[in-house]
């Protein structure tokens, strides 16, 4: 996972355009064309060997011949030329290029030329957007750095797309919708700067409300994940993936040259980082735009709000057949509507405003529904009618509205002269749709979403708090199987690893699963039959499929990501359209926990799998292995929550526990920075302003354990349980050699030795995780923790004048602190 120098790809103050070009239609000529439209603030040198001046600005020869050294050049030069300019450009000290020369057609020129560029940048820390990339847009800077046809708009909305065809129709749809961007990428062939990189860049940029995202194919699972999760946990990801079908994946395949890679499983992984995926272009800004007017939903129901019988109707349909439900007004609520309704209309779901349902009977009606006590969703929708004026409606519902709590859609039906009545709700920050069902279309998204940023909240534990299994056993096993060059376990192997688990294979010893498979049915004439496998994904690591079969085959299945806690495989059970069943869940888990805790498991089937209320029987299983040197790809894209670090100390005669921070902590963590005294709190975030903002308050505790850490210190029982005490965290740079520390102790929970505790337990961390280098950076006036960083073996430096003190440990050399 790397942003370095994305600062110069994304904020560049000065560009230089290498093959610019006054030519006609050429793409030179395009990106001068563009850069000078977009009003770039910066200083723009077109680079022409044979030109004077382009585009009436002087041309500069080579890249030698530049003022200085551009912060972003854009390559539109041929491709033999281009490795030499990118050595060139850093040696004279750029950071950034997007290459737009796409590359060849020959398998083994285009492979050649990917691995110069490469060797000719890494040297110099220059990152690389592209090659055959459509360029960068980012409107707040005037920088249109791309060939597309149509201008970008300044707005919220970010864009980063694997295809440059469709990043251009993209800029032309907005364009004639009114939609701004923030920041619009093509990655191209993306053999530096990837999706992942430019997400996580995104993630912590404030001027982006959502991230829209379309891919054909992702290289690397973990560090796509890993951005992704980190991304949703502040604003709205939404992705559109291409390769659903068989042809698809295909035609995908020939596009990029990669895998796209198990659509099931790609589906699975957006659930699990918090994304929300949709299937066209056009979903993704209605998308957008729905999420980020929406309001924090509470509950899952809608209640439909209309002046016409019809679109209530079409509505209601587009509702229940996507599985969603209508909301039931409670009593207070209906006698409310009784007396704002027309006689002839029932106080029911969907509530019928009558065809001449005027302003003032849209506004009150509308606020007895937002000011019922349930916290569902309402939609209200308005068709033309000659009793009341479209605009004056919006209007009435924009000021019923207020500062709800409630999520509230909205859809005036009638073509152009509707778009502009319904403006008052837009500028109240509601979204507004064309038809019903699009507005009910809308509605499922939030739900959905909302059901996968509660996934992204899960953290599985590494070892089950509640479940003791036989691990010696299955290693043995395991090790025996490995010592003997095998890669399958036999019948009896396969018996006593899954006991191990507390799974019990019913087949006995010499009946084959179909003797057992006809006895269970004489037993249990009610029961399902199952089969569960856990398998690598090339690009996602170890996933399970659930499929469940009925009378006439196969039925539904599901996937998910390992690993799985409970609250996951019950998700995964209810996919495959199974009712949550505790033993059913348990066995997932317990197979879930098998998988993560020993690295040779590589498959694992488990066939015909009976449940029903007495129980679960396992008529069948397989299991496969090979060395953990032998896997191709990371076994695990999420790391799970590693309750091996929890460890408690003594402090004061009393005991505390050291373990790491966990996404339910979010509470705690809010009053633990509310107990942190204003020099405490400024010494350690650089500020005065004692307070975290929602966003950042996630940020700190749904943490990636892949990339940083954080230890709290917590109180395991009595009135203080779960109390945060005090906090050390530490992330890793790019390139997974070095990470920053930062270290917080509350202030009523000082001068008792909890620092020392924490730092050292960080030190062990990060010494035992491989990283070469721990430093920190501590405001000089800052004396104790200076001490304290010394205490622990750190060098720590303070130059006269100096903004911050740098404390710097080698843990190459460091020795164990606990």
């Amino acid at each position: 996972m790397t942003i370095r120098n994305l600062d110069f790809l994304l904020r560049p103050r000065s560009v230089a355009v290498i093959g610019a070009s006054d030519r006609a239609r050429s793409v030179g000529a395009a990106l001068m064309r563009n850069l000078l439209r977009g009003g770039f603030r910066g200083a723009v040198w077109p680079v022409n060997p044979r030109r004077a001046s382009v585009a009436g600005l002087r041309a500069f020869p080579d890249v030698t011949g530049l003022p200085e050294a551009p912060d972003l050049a854009i390559l539109a030069s041929p491709a033999a030329t281009l490795s030499d300019i990118v050595r060139a450009l850093g040696e004279r000290g750029t950071r950034a290029a997007v290459v737009v020369t796409s590359v060849p057609q020959r398998p083994q020129d285009a492979a050649a030329l990917r691995r110069s560029l490469l060797d000719a940048a890494r040297p110099h820390s220059l990152r690389i957007l592209g090659p055959g990339s459509m360029g960068l847009v980012v409107p707040s800077l005037g920088l249109d750095a791309s060939f597309a046809a149509a201008p970008a708009q300044c707005g919220g909305i970010a864009f980063v797309s694997q295809s440059g065809a469709l990043t251009s129709a993209a800029l032309d749809r907005a364009a004639s919708r009114n939609i701004g961007f923030s920041c619009v990428a093509s990655v191209g062939e993306a053999i530096d700067v990837d999706a992942a990189d430019i997400i996580d860049y995104l993630g912590s940029d404030p001027a982006t409300r959502a991230v829209l995202l379309y891919l054909e194919s992702v290289q690397n699972g973990r560090k796509f994940l890993s951005a992704a999760r980190a991304a949703s946990r502040g604003k709205p990801v939404i992705v559109l993936k291409s390769g659903r079908t068989r042809a698809g994946a295909q035609a995908a395949m020939r596009h990029t040259g990669s895998d796209p890679g198990d659509d099931a499983v790609f589906d699975a992984v957006v659930r699990r980082a918090g994304m929300l995926r949709v299937d066209t272009v056009a979903d993704l800004f209605a998308v957008a735009e729905t999420l980020t007017r929406a309001r924090s939903l509470e509950g899952e129901r809608l209640t439909i709000l209309t002046n016409a019988g019809g679109p209530g109707v079409i509505a209601t349909d587009a509702l229940a057949g996507a599985g969603g439900e209508l909301a039931v007004l409670d009593a207070p609520t209906r006698a409310r509507l009784r007396t704002l309704l027309p006689e002839s209309s029932m106080p029911v779901n969907p509530v019928d405003l009558g065809s001449d349902a005027d302003a003032r009977r849209y506004g009150a009606s509308l606020q007895a529904l937002l000011e019922a006590p349930r916290r569902d969703s309402t939609l209200v929708i308005h068709a033309p009618s000659g009793a009341a004026d479209a605009r004056e409606v919006a209007e009435a519902c924009a000021r019923a509205a207020g500062d709800r709590a409630h999520n509230l859609l909205a859809c005036w039906m009638g073509g152009d002269g509707a778009f502009g009545a319904a403006q008052p709700l837009r500028d109240a920050g509601i979204a507004v749709y064309e038809t019903p069902e699009a507005a009910v279309q809308a509605f499922l998204h939030t739900v959905e979403h909302r059901r996968n940023q509660e996934t992204l909240r899960q953290a599985p534990p590494s070892i089950m708090a509640d479940f003791v299994p036989d691990e010696a056993t299955a290693r043995r096993l395991l090790r025996q199987a490995l010592s003997q060059g095998r890669g399958q376990a036999t019948a009896e192997e396969t018996r006593a690893l899954l006991g191990a688990y507390g799974i019990a294979l019913g087949v006995p010893p010499g009946e084959g699963a179909d003797g057992a498979r006809g006895r269970a049915h004489g037993r249990r004439s009610r029961a399902l039959e199952l089969t569960l496998r856990v398998a690598p994904d090339p690009v996602f690591g170890l996933f399970v499929r659930l499929d469940r079969a009925d009378a006439v085959g196969r039925g539904a299945a599901a996937v998910g990501l390992l690993p799985l806690d409970h609250s996951l495989a019950a998700d995964t059970i209810a996919r495959a359209g199974l009712a949550d069943r505790d033993v059913l869940v348990l066995m997932l888990a317990r197979v879930s926990q098998l998988v993560v805790d020993h690295e040779a498991l590589r498959e694992l089937e488990i066939d015909l799998q009976l449940v029903d209320e007495a129980g679960a029987v396992a008529l069948d299983a397989r299991a496969r292995f090979a060395p953990a040197s032998a896997w191709g790809g990371e076994r695990l894209a999420i790391r799970p929550y590693p309750k091996e670090l929890e460890q408690t100390i003594e402090l004061d005669g009393r005991p505390m526990l050291l373990r790491p921070i966990k996404p339910e902590d979010a509470s705690a963590y809010a009053r633990f920075i509310q107990a942190t005294q204003a020099p405490d709190f400024r010494l350690r975030f650089f500020t005065l302003v004692r307070s975290l903002p929602a966003r950042d308050l996630a940020r700190h505790t749904q943490i990636d354990y892949h990339r940083e850490m954080a230890f709290v210190a917590t109180a395991p029982d009595g009135p203080d349980a779960g109390e945060i005490a005090g906090e050390v965290r530490a992330f890793v740079y790019p390139g997974g050699t070095t990470a920053e520390f930062a270290i917080l102790v509350r202030s009523d929970a000082k001068r008792r030795g909890l620092g020392r505790a924490l730092l050292s337990k960080m030190i062990d961390y990060c010494t035992t995780s491989g990283l070469a280098e721990l430093i920190g950076q501590i405001l000089p006036e800052n004396e104790a923790m200076i001490a304290l960083a010394r205490r622990c073996g750190m060098q720590v430096e303070v130059a006269p004048g100096a903004s911050v003190a740098v404390a710097h440990l080698d843990l190459r050399s460091a020795g164990p602190q606990t």
